[in-house]
Protein backbone atom coordinates (compact mmCIF):
# COMPACT_ATOMS: atom_id res chain seq x y z
CA UNK A 1 0.00 0.00 0.00
CA UNK A 2 2.92 2.33 0.69
CA UNK A 3 4.18 1.97 -2.89
CA UNK A 4 0.69 2.59 -4.21
CA UNK A 5 0.33 5.79 -2.19
CA UNK A 6 3.78 6.96 -3.28
CA UNK A 7 2.91 6.38 -6.93
CA UNK A 8 -0.38 8.20 -6.73
CA UNK A 9 0.81 10.96 -4.43
CA UNK A 10 4.23 11.63 -5.91
CA UNK A 11 3.80 11.13 -9.66
CA UNK A 12 0.12 11.79 -10.26
CA UNK A 13 -0.23 14.21 -7.39
CA UNK A 14 2.77 16.38 -6.56
CA UNK A 15 4.78 16.06 -9.79
CA UNK A 16 1.80 16.33 -12.12
CA UNK A 17 0.41 19.38 -10.28
CA UNK A 18 3.83 21.06 -10.27
CA UNK A 19 4.37 20.40 -13.98
CA UNK A 20 0.91 21.77 -14.78
CA UNK A 21 2.12 25.10 -13.41
CA UNK A 22 4.17 25.67 -16.56
CA UNK A 23 3.05 23.17 -19.22
CA UNK A 24 -0.16 21.73 -20.58
CA UNK A 25 -1.80 18.57 -19.25
CA UNK A 26 -0.61 16.27 -22.05
CA UNK A 27 3.03 17.29 -21.62
CA UNK A 28 2.70 16.99 -17.83
CA UNK A 29 1.23 13.49 -18.17
CA UNK A 30 4.08 12.43 -20.47
CA UNK A 31 6.81 13.85 -18.21
CA UNK A 32 5.38 12.31 -15.03
CA UNK A 33 4.95 9.00 -16.87
CA UNK A 34 8.58 9.04 -18.11
CA UNK A 35 9.76 9.71 -14.55
CA UNK A 36 7.53 6.91 -13.24
CA UNK A 37 8.95 4.57 -15.89
CA UNK A 38 12.56 5.48 -15.08
CA UNK A 39 11.93 4.76 -11.40
CA UNK A 40 10.95 1.19 -12.39
CA UNK A 41 14.22 0.35 -14.17
CA UNK A 42 15.07 -2.20 -11.47
CA UNK A 43 11.51 -3.48 -11.11
CA UNK A 44 9.90 -6.56 -12.60
CA UNK A 45 10.46 -6.81 -15.48
CA UNK A 46 13.76 -5.00 -15.13
CA UNK A 47 15.63 -2.91 -17.65
CA UNK A 48 14.15 -1.09 -20.60
CA UNK A 49 11.18 -3.45 -20.84
CA UNK A 50 10.16 -2.47 -17.31
CA UNK A 51 10.73 1.22 -18.05
CA UNK A 52 8.57 1.00 -21.17
CA UNK A 53 5.74 -0.85 -19.49
CA UNK A 54 5.76 1.40 -16.43
CA UNK A 55 5.87 4.50 -18.66
CA UNK A 56 2.80 3.33 -20.58
CA UNK A 57 1.07 2.54 -17.31
CA UNK A 58 2.05 5.98 -16.00
CA UNK A 59 0.48 7.60 -19.08
CA UNK A 60 -2.77 5.70 -18.50
CA UNK A 61 -2.92 6.49 -14.79
CA UNK A 62 -1.88 10.11 -15.38
CA UNK A 63 -4.62 10.56 -17.97
CA UNK A 64 -7.13 8.92 -15.64
CA UNK A 65 -6.18 11.22 -12.76
CA UNK A 66 -6.40 14.28 -15.00
CA UNK A 67 -9.78 13.35 -16.49
CA UNK A 68 -11.21 12.35 -13.10
CA UNK A 69 -9.78 15.54 -11.55
CA UNK A 70 -8.29 13.62 -8.64
CA UNK A 71 -6.33 10.58 -7.55
CA UNK A 72 -9.12 8.19 -6.51
CA UNK A 73 -9.79 6.70 -9.96
CA UNK A 74 -6.07 6.05 -10.55
CA UNK A 75 -5.73 4.49 -7.09
CA UNK A 76 -8.67 2.15 -7.73
CA UNK A 77 -7.24 1.20 -11.14
CA UNK A 78 -3.82 0.58 -9.60
CA UNK A 79 -5.27 -1.63 -6.84
CA UNK A 80 -7.27 -3.63 -9.40
CA UNK A 81 -4.19 -4.13 -11.61
CA UNK A 82 -2.05 -5.16 -8.62
CA UNK A 83 -4.68 -7.69 -7.53
CA UNK A 84 -4.68 -9.27 -10.99
CA UNK A 85 -0.86 -9.33 -11.14
CA UNK A 86 -0.49 -10.83 -7.65
CA UNK A 87 -3.23 -13.40 -8.36
CA UNK A 88 -1.56 -14.51 -11.58
CA UNK A 89 1.81 -14.72 -9.81
CA UNK A 90 0.30 -16.81 -7.01
CA UNK A 91 -1.29 -19.22 -9.50
CA UNK A 92 2.00 -19.52 -11.39
CA UNK A 93 3.94 -20.21 -8.19
CA UNK A 94 1.47 -22.91 -7.10
CA UNK A 95 2.30 -24.72 -10.32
Amino acid sequence: MSTLCRGAGLWRGVLFDWLRGFMGPVAAILVQAASFGAAHYSGVPSGWAGVGLATLYGVMLGWLSWRAEGLLAAIVAHVAADLVIFSLAAVALRG
